[in-house]
């Protein structure tokens, strides 16, 4: 516990060090907006639940915040000037000013701007329609969130005792709460990446009920009518220690038209800009959300150990909405506002990527996909595009050797989305392969995206065989899969990386005897000391979410962008793209890669999974012999 404590410390320095360096500094003053803390969310995870200050001092920095108390006993909700302790039985309670807190942020909140909202969002949702409110990525804002909220899950931690857990440890047997119509505020902050270690990067909200009675860390909500409001924070102090977040720092902002430009911070210390496009609400969601969290893990790293060239990085963000006229207009709207954003990357379906890379490479700038698997992508955007993971021919080619080879399947059926790239060309790939082996494909029929009556109506036309492909996205696979099983196929079911969607099938839980080809097996059972590493930090920086293997494929390919830009010694796209093209035996969560000027796919061994009763198990792990041609 000592080695941990000093990590974080040192882990709070570094932090400390790369914030100011990355700000201008001049002495405080009335006019500013603070957000005051006290420790680190490094120490706390640490395992460091102890702290001096004590409530009634904490009140002297701020009338709205978040945070626990002493001993990890409860949430911290700090509305209206009120300090409240969440505990461990749902319930609120006063918090005494006597008692003292290992970690808390507060400000004085004055809000800026408010407006009602009239929408059903779940949480996911309600965050991406505030960061259309909140254009600036390098800010941090204070939010409350008032009204009504149809559905709510929150949770509290129970009080630890020495010596102390982790914080990873000590959540894995937190108290959760679930309930319906319950009116409340949710109180937090939505912070910057480059923040993540001190604080929670992105968004982090308490709630508490309208009654003061209950409350608790918000885990899931569904929203009724509600008014926002919201406090831009443009200071931030840490017991002693304080800067100004200015806006000539915060590289998102856009001058007023016609107005002076700041004076801005040295040259070393302007950031390197990433642009990320993912797809954080809609159908692609499912994929693209671990995904985008895997990618904000690895930038935090980064900056953590110190950036890239001596600079930090800044990973400026975009929803696409699962919608590829959105994807091609945010993609612009990256290269409008931040001129000088040196790479792309994301995306986990090919069509959504073939919507924002041919934007990127117009411009001059790579994309690098971390999960969407068309081997012809790279012939698509010619010279411009790189992929992360493997193609789908060669997760195809390994499942179909897997079926005939392992399951002693001689014939199969198919079953596909006719409306994606992705499940077309899988489909595709794993027919050609099974057949080359000597199988026999006796039945395939197709549906499109979302269409449950057209999965049931192809299944409908479907033929027994020894096993069942599916080629489905991540919603329809659970679905399809229910509806195979309801329709008499207990044959196996195989599918491809679509499935692999973490707890949605937490929901089908009765099913069994499915399998799917994906990038890595990331369950706790895994031995793989760099998994394990991977589980800890993206679980330590999302208390509420569990790795999956796109959260390790955004994670890489972060990685391996800020490699190629610390390999070619410069942040300009050219020297980018031919440093990628050369990176050999990259150490990555998802397996080892090399690329060359020849092939912008890396050489990667797929992972079989199975599905049983909505847990994941790994079966396999297969180098596929022969992979269908592309084309």
């Amino acid at each position: 516990m000592v080695h941990k404590v000093l990590s974080a410390i040192t882990v709070a320095l570094g932090l400390i060090t790369l914030l100011m360096a990355c700000i201008s500094q001049p002495s405080m003053t009335a006019d500013k907006k603070a957000l005051f803390q006290t420790s680190t969310l490094s120490a706390l995870q640490a395992g460091v639940y102890d702290g001096a200050l004590t409530i009634g001092e904490l009140k002297q920095h701020g009338n709205f915040g978040l945070g626990t108390f002493n001993a990890l006993d409860g949430e911290m909700v700090v509305v209206d000037g009120q300090v409240y302790q969440i505990k461990d039985d749902g319930q609120a309670y006063a918090a005494d000013d006597a008692m003292q807190t290992p970690f808390a942020a507060v400000t004085f909140f004055e809000p800026d701007q408010q407006f009602t909202m009239n929408e059903t969002f779940d949480c996911s949702q309600l965050q991406a329609y505030l960061d259309e409110l909140l254009p600036a990525g390098n800010m941090p804002y204070a939010i409350k969130v008032s009204g009504t909220f149809a559905q709510l899950k929150v949770r509290a931690p129970h009080k630890e005792s020495q010596p102390y857990p982790t914080l990873a440890e000590a959540l894995s047997d937190q108290a959760v709460f679930e309930t319906e119509n319950i009116a409340g505020d949710m109180v937090g902050f939505r912070l910057p990446d480059y923040m993540a270690g001190l604080n929670a990067a992105g968004y982090h909200f308490h709630f508490i009920s309208a009654d003061r009675q209950t409350g608790g860390h918000v885990l899931a909500c569904q929203t009724g009518d509600l008014a926002i409001a919201i406090d831009t924070i443009d200071q931030f102090e840490m017991e002693g220690i304080q800067s100004d977040i200015v806006q000539d720092a915060a590289r998102d902002i856009a001058a007023p038209e016609g107005a002076e430009s700041s004076s801005m911070p040295p040259a070393s210390s302007e950031p390197v800009i990433l642009g990320a496009l993912y797809n954080l609400t809609g159908a692609q969601a499912q994929l693209d959300t671990p995904s985008a969290q895997g990618a904000q893990l690895a930038i935090a790293e980064a900056n953590q150990a110190g950036g890239v060239l001596g600079r930090p990085v800044e990973l400026v963000m975009e929803d696409g909405e699962t919608n590829p006229t959105v994807l091609a207009e945010k993609t612009t709207d990256i290269l409008t506002q931040h001129p000088d954003v040196s790479a792309f990357l994301g995306l986990s379906d090919t069509d959504m990527v073939l919507a924002a890379a041919p934007v990127a490479a117009e411009n001059g700038r790579l994309f690098l996909t971390s999960g969407a698997t068309s081997p012809q992508l790279p012939d698509q955007v010619p010279h411009s595009l790189f992929l992360a993971c493997f193609g789908d021919n060669v997760q195809a080619a390994a499942a179909a050797e897997w079926a005939y080879e392992e399951q002693s399947a001689a014939t199969a059926a198919i079953l596909f989305d006719e409306s994606m790239s992705y499940t077309q060309l899988l489909q595709g790939y794993f027919a050609t392969r099974f057949e080359e082996l000597g199988g026999k494909i006796v039945s395939s029929q197709s549906y499109t995206t979302g269409d449950s009556d057209g999965i049931s109506q192809a299944i409908a036309q479907l033929t027994q065989a020894d096993i069942i492909f599916v080629a489905a996205g991540p919603e329809d696979a659970p679905v399809a899969s229910r509806q195979l099983r309801d329709a008499g196929f207990t044959a196996p079911i195989l599918g491809g990386d679509g499935f692999d969607s973490g707890a949605l099938w937490q929901q089908y839980a009765d099913l069994d005897n499915i399998y799917f080809t994906t990038h890595a097996y990331l369950g706790e059972d895994n031995p793989d000391p760099q998994i394990q590493a991977f589980r800890t930090a993206y679980m330590a920086a999302y208390p509420d979410s569990t790795p999956d293997a796109f959260a390790a494929l955004g994670y890489d390919a972060t990685r391996l962008l800020i490699q190629a830009i610390a390999q070619a010694d410069s942040a300009a796209p050219e020297d980018i793209q031919r440093a990628l093209a050369t990176i050999e035996q990259f150490d990555g969560v998802t397996g080892t890669m090399s690329f060359s000027p020849a092939s912008p796919i890396p050489n990667k061994s797929v992972t079989i999974l199975e599905v049983n009763h909505g847990d994941y198990q790994f079966v396999s792990q297969v180098m596929p012999k022969s992979v269908p041609d592309p084309n």
